[in-house]
């Protein structure tokens, strides 16, 4: 588990979430940006290589992801 965790884009928090809802929603959204970032990351490689079913895919995780994230940010305003 440990060589999985040192190739992680998504790291552990290191926070005391417990009591404290905005750390909470703030470190989901870091983490859903980061998820964001990779996916378009491979989808431009994708579309490169003309895998247009990898790349339809990567629009729909892309979507996704865009939704959650603003869900998050007008959870945190």
């Amino acid at each position: 588990m440990k060589g999985f965790a040192e190739l992680a884009t998504i790291k552990d928090p290191a926070g005391d979430f417990t009591q404290d809802m905005h750390a909470v929603f703030s470190d989901v959204l870091a983490d859903f940006e980061t998820l964001l970032a990779s996916a378009k990351e491979i989808k431009a490689k994708v579309d490169a290589e003309n895998d247009s079913l990898v790349s339809a895919k990567m629009d729909g995780f892309i979507e996704s992801y865009a939704k959650a994230i603003w869900m998050l940010k007008s959870s945190l305003v």
